[in-house]
């Protein structure tokens, strides 16, 4: 397993989230800094109907189309 978070731009727009590699590091203003998006990958989650558990994947399949 490796590391990393999810990122949400969120600029008045709705976007799936994006995983990225590593540790988030803190903007001069608080927040998270953008993280690269070369370095980006999408994520889907699946939800069991019976338990609600959820698991969360990341990878280029998952991008919107």
């Amino acid at each position: 397993m490796t590391q990393g978070y999810l990122f949400d731009y969120g600029f008045a727009r709705s976007t799936v989230s994006l995983w990225f590699e590593g540790k988030p590091e803190k903007s001069v203003l608080g927040g998270s800094k953008m993280p690269p998006a070369e370095k980006c990958l999408p994520t889907v989650a699946f939800r069991c109907p019976a338990c609600s558990y959820l698991e969360f994947y990341a990878g280029k399949d998952f991008a919107p189309k």
